[in-house]
Formats: C-alpha cells, sequence, structure tokens
C-alpha cells in the first residue's frame, strides 16, 4: 500500500489533505489510512454527502466546488486555503486532484511547505490536466503515479490503491439478482444509457435501489429512486444487493471493491455527453484486465452479464 508519508522529511507529518469529491477523495481517504501520517492532519473538500460520511467534520474544511478549467473558481480559493493553512502547523500538503490541487500548492507555496501530488489510478496512459499542470509549473514539489508503465521524468511511482485486491468465485445466487444501479456525484453530465439498458432487458423489478444523479428517472421506473445519497446509504445499498451496476468512476469502484463487491462498470462517453473526456475507459479496462469488475457500454449490458457478476466477489489479498 502507498504511504503518502514517506514523500515528507518529518516522521508521523501533520497534512494538509486536499480533494474534490468522487474519486478524488476516496483515493486520498484511502491513502491516508494506509500511511503514517498524524492523525490531527485536516483536509479540505467539497461540502457533499460523500465527505460527510467518509471524514471527521472536526478536522475537515468545507470550500465552495472548483470545476476542472475553472480559473477564477481556483484563483478564488487560494485566500481560503492560505488561511486555512496559517490557522495550523502543517508539514505539507498532499492532493489527488482535481482542479483544487493547483489553488491549494500555490497557498502552500506562499508558507514554504512541500507539495505532494497523487495522479488518479483512473489516469493509465498518462497524467490529467491538473497533473501536467502542476508537474510543469513545479506547484507539486513531488509527483507520483500509480502506473509503473509511465513513470518518467520526476513521476515517481509508489504502487497503486488497486494492489491489494482479487476476485473470487462466491456462492450460489439467485436466478434473478436484485439490482443496484449507481451512476456517481457528476454533476453536468447525466448518464441515462444504462437506465434505458437495464429496463429494456428486464433487469429491473421493485427490489431495484437507483442512485441516478443529475440523470432524470423514467415515467414509471420500478423500484427506490434517488439522486444523491450518503455514504452510509450507498454501503447499505451496495451490500443488500445481489449485483452492482456503476459507472465507471474510481470513487465508486474504489467503495464497491472495499466491500468485496465484483461490479458490473459501465463507460461514460464523451460523444454522448456523458463526461468531458473517455478517462472512464481507462481504468475500467485496468479493473478488467486484473478481473476485479465486468465491463461493457451501456448498450451491451445482457441477463449474462448480471449473473456473471453475481458468481463473483472481492477479496483483500
Amino acid at each position: 500500500m502507498i504511504d503518502i508519508s514517506t514523500a515528507f522529511a518529518k516522521p508521523r507529518p501533520r497534512l494538509l489533505l486536499v480533494a474534490s469529491n468522487g474519486g478524488h477523495l476516496e483515493q486520498l481517504h484511502r491513502l491516508s489510512e494506509g500511511s503514517d501520517i498524524a492523525p490531527d492532519s485536516q483536509w479540505v473538500t467539497f461540502d457533499t454527502p460523500q465527505a460527510h460520511g467518509l471524514l471527521d467534520s472536526s478536522r475537515t474544511h468545507y470550500v465552495p466546488p472548483v470545476e476542472q478549467r475553472d480559473a477564477l473558481g481556483a484563483i478564488r480559493a487560494v485566500p481560503r486555503l492560505r488561511r486555512i493553512l496559517a490557522s495550523g502547523r502543517f508539514d505539507g500538503v498532499v492532493s489527488t486532484g482535481a482542479a483544487i490541487a493547483a489553488p491549494a500548492f500555490v497557498a502552500a507555496r506562499t508558507r514554504g511547505l512541500p507539495t505532494l501530488y497523487i495522479e488518479s489510478v483512473s489516469r493509465v496512459e498518462g497524467p490529467s490536466v491538473t497533473g501536467r499542470l502542476v508537474y510543469r509549473s513545479r506547484l507539486a514539489s513531488t509527483v507520483w503515479t500509480q502506473h509503473e508503465a509511465w513513470r518518467t521524468g520526476r513521476w515517481e511511482y509508489h504502487g497503486s490503491v488497486l494492489d491489494r485486491f482479487e476476485s473470487v468465485p462466491a456462492e450460489a445466487t439467485e436466478s434473478k439478482p436484485s439490482l443496484f444501479v449507481t451512476l456517481g456525484t457528476l454533476r453536468r453530465y447525466p448518464f441515462p444509457r444504462p437506465v434505458e439498458r437495464l429496463v429494456e432487458i428486464g433487469a429491473v423489478d421493485e427490489r431495484t435501489i437507483w442512485q441516478l444523479g443529475v440523470t432524470p428517472a423514467p415515467d414509471r421506473l420500478p423500484g427506490e429512486v434517488n439522486d444523491f445519497f450518503s455514504s452510509a446509504r450507498f454501503d447499505a445499498a451496495a451490500l443488500s444487493a445481489g449485483v452492482v451496476v456503476s459507472h465507471a468512476g474510481v470513487g465508486s469502484v474504489l467503495r464497491l471493491i472495499e466491500m468485496g463487491v465484483y461490479p458490473i462498470l459501465v463507460v461514460r462517453r464523451s460523444a454522448h455527453g456523458e463526461h468531458i473526456d473517455d478517462h472512464q475507459a481507462q481504468i475500467a479496462r485496468l479493473l478488467e484486465q486484473r478481473n476485479l469488475a465486468i465491463v461493457r457500454e451501456a448498450d451491451e449490458i445482457t441477463l449474462d452479464d448480471l449473473h456473471a457478476a453475481s458468481a463473483r466477489k472481492i477479496r483483500p489479498l
């Protein structure tokens, strides 16, 4: 497991941990739990149900969301981050992105603090826009990749959050497993195609639990329909379902495999207006190669896929 404390000179450093919501926060939370850092390290993120479910509120600072390519939002975040750093004795700043990383590192540099940027495990083929920015500008004094294949220049490789999982056969399952369908917390990008496909093939019924985010619910959608809900509710829904169908967002994926769920992942495609780019395909392919998930395009899901997913589970190595 990656230990972020090794990037800093002081033993058990007291860190400011900064991440956007979704997969960025999920990864940094997992990495912090496996690292030898000071227990009173603090957090900066956005005010979301996910953050309230994962983090200790007494050690968390909430800031207005900074979206990708939102230069004005990033500039506005710097004074707030400077005040947070001035309020405590920190030994460094760590971020897994996304756009909140750059203003956090600007604020850290004004106080002479070392900074560590860890690129998302979803970036299999190379760094993100934020990763390239903090690398070239040297806003990040240290940069880590989670993929040895593109370790180059100052990019260091110290392992991946996926290294400690494998899939194994599960016990016998129902002939028609119940479903939990989760489309994540993305605010700008509806994802109706998997919903339409699951209805079309007759995979859903009154037992189905839906977490649709900003995706509009079709009329008379069977089951329990939600837009957003807490991390605790997410966990309960995933553990109670026979099969979980999820978008291929790394936050959702990490949460599921941590709980032992072998999911069906459906890739968001930019050509359909479902994401800003196709990076979900990269992490999906990696998970499929490691046999940690079944990966399908939205219009390719079959009932056989549901039965195959219900017959496997994830366990820690």
